[in-house]
């Protein structure tokens, strides 16, 4: 993938690492971004600097940014979660 993809569908700023087994549609990722296997991220969701762990479910419409989900975690539909560079925010079950 290019460093900035584009689609219709998804938007991508680089660097981001996409599991091919992870379902993402109309959103937007990176820079910074690691999703894992197995995660569902919502329609018009937001996601930079941030790291999903395998299984995690992001709502529609989230806003995440420097933030660590872990496996398993459910986001709910329009939920803004905004760390910073130095206060990372981390969320597990």
């Amino acid at each position: 993938i290019s460093d900035n993809f584009a689609s219709p569908n998804l938007v991508l700023t680089q660097p981001v690492a996409l599991s091919d087994q992870a379902e993402c549609e109309r959103c937007r990722l990176g820079p910074g971004v690691c999703i894992g296997d197995g995660v569902r991220i919502g329609h018009s969701t937001s996601i930079d600097h941030s790291v999903i762990l395998p299984g995690a479910d992001i709502g529609d419409g989230v806003n995440l940014s420097y933030a660590i989900i872990g496996p398993e975690v459910n986001i709910d539909n329009r939920q803004i979660l905004q760390g910073k560079k130095n206060k990372v925010i981390v969320i597990t079950n």
